[in-house]
C-alpha cells in the first residue's frame, strides 16, 4: 500500500492523498504508516473487538473530548494543533 503511495506522490505532487478502508483492513501498523506519511484516512472499525471503544462512542456528547481522552491516554499530545481548529478550539 505505501508502494503505491510513494509511487503516485512522485507522478502527482502536492496533492493530498486520501484513504479509505474497511474494518477487514483495520491493522493499528497500517494505520501508522499512513499517518506518518501525511496520508489522510478513515477506516471502519471493527467494533467486536473493541467494545470500550464502542461504548465511548455511542455515549460520547462531545467528539473533542473523546479525541482529547484518547491522545491523553496514550500519553501524547494530540498532534498538529492547527488541525483542531475546525473542532472549534480556538
Amino acid at each position: 500500500m505505501l508502494n503505491c503511495f510513494e509511487k503516485a506522490k512522485t507522478k502527482i505532487k502536492n496533492t493530498i492523498f486520501e484513504s479509505r478502508m474497511d474494518s477487514a483492513f483495520f491493522n493499528q501498523d497500517i494505520l501508522s504508516m499512513l499517518s506518518g506519511n501525511k496520508i489522510k484516512f478513515t477506516a471502519s472499525v471493527p467494533f467486536e473487538r473493541f467494545t470500550e471503544l464502542k461504548k465511548m462512542i455511542e455515549e460520547c456528547k462531545c467528539w473533542l473530548t473523546l479525541l482529547l481522552l484518547a491522545h491523553v491516554q496514550k500519553g501524547r499530545p494530540p498532534g498538529n494543533s492547527k488541525n483542531w481548529t475546525r473542532y472549534g478550539t480556538d
